[in-house]
């Protein structure tokens, strides 16, 4: 199993220069495609990659370790150094640095949904979860299982942008079934939510993918991690620096309108999107969009 495809990788940082002696950030650090990309875009310089998930920060420092750094994290290779910190991207201000070029890829990648343990896939037989980090407390069981109705119709239409009919329904089923049993399952979560959805395959597949997606927002505070560094942005990317988002779906799209209002002095540069050869090598691809801005003060 792939631990992740990093999308727009071979195109992403081609108009951005890499400065010597510059200060880089990947707050996903995930499979660490795009930190290795920008490390062969370097001569020197220090990178500092974030993540929640341990098992991706163990794939990327082995990662390293394969293409010929050295020592313990940080990890030195001539004239770069890579520093690995289990930390959420919003914490990036803690590090005090002013960053020349910074990533963030939003969302999940494709060894959490494609491993079972991990509990964000709606395929049959997954024992929900949803923690990018599993140190947190609340889980996409505590979500269903505690959450009150009036909670349940908010995650529903704020990040599955459902209805309020199909958003109250849904919660009165979970509710309802959760009387009677705690809801643990992903094949006891389908069950209520084909409910809502019908047996239609490209509707169900559609409210599975929405739903699921409102779900791990809540659980991992997505947005509100995505809105608390735009709002650092000013304070840790330097004048002149780029700041790279790589998103999946409108509502992380609305949180970075933030970037390029007036409180703040980024600039957008352009979008990138997936050709039609990444898009049939990788499927997960087919929504992406990098948002390019440079601070421009």
């Amino acid at each position: 199993m792939s631990f992740h495809n990093p999308v727009l990788v071979n195109k992403l940082f081609n108009e951005i220069p890499f400065k010597k002696d510059g200060i880089f950030f990947d707050g996903t650090a995930g499979g660490g495609g795009h930190l290795a990309t920008m490390i062969k875009k370097s001569t020197s310089g220090t990178f500092y990659a974030f993540d929640v998930d341990k098992d991706a920060l163990q794939h990327v420092a082995l990662r390293l370790l394969s293409e010929g750094f050295e020592g313990d994290n940080p990890y030195v290779k001539k004239n770069i150094t890579v520093e690995l910190h289990k930390k959420n991207f919003k914490y990036a201000y803690e590090l005090n640095k002013k960053f020349d070029v910074a990533i963030l890829d939003l969302g999940i990648s494709s060894y959490q949904i494609d491993k079972k343990a991990k509990g964000f896939s709606y395929k049959s037989g997954v024992n929900l979860d949803m923690r990018m980090d599993d140190t947190l407390n609340a889980d996409a069981k505590t979500v269903l299982n505690v959450f009150n109705k009036a909670s349940l119709i908010n995650i529903f239409m704020k990040f599955a942008e459902e209805n309020k009919q199909n958003s109250t329904s849904l919660a009165n089923l979970i509710i309802n079934c959760r009387e009677k049993k705690r809801i643990e399952s992903s094949d006891e979560l389908n069950e209520l939510i084909s409910q809502i959805y019908g047996s239609k395959k490209s509707e169900l597949q559609s409210g599975l993918k929405r739903i699921y997606q409102a779900i791990r927002i809540t659980v991992n505070d997505e947005l509100g991690s995505l809105d608390l560094f735009v709002h650092s942005a000013n304070e840790i990317i330097a004048s002149g620096g780029y700041l790279i988002v790589i998103t999946f779906h409108s509502l992380e799209e609305k949180v970075l309108n933030n970037l390029v209002d007036s409180r703040n002095s980024f600039k957008l540069l352009g979008i990138l999107t997936p050709d039609e050869d990444e898009i049939n090598s990788n499927k997960r691809a087919r929504s992406a969009k990098a948002h390019i801005y440079r601070n421009i003060k």
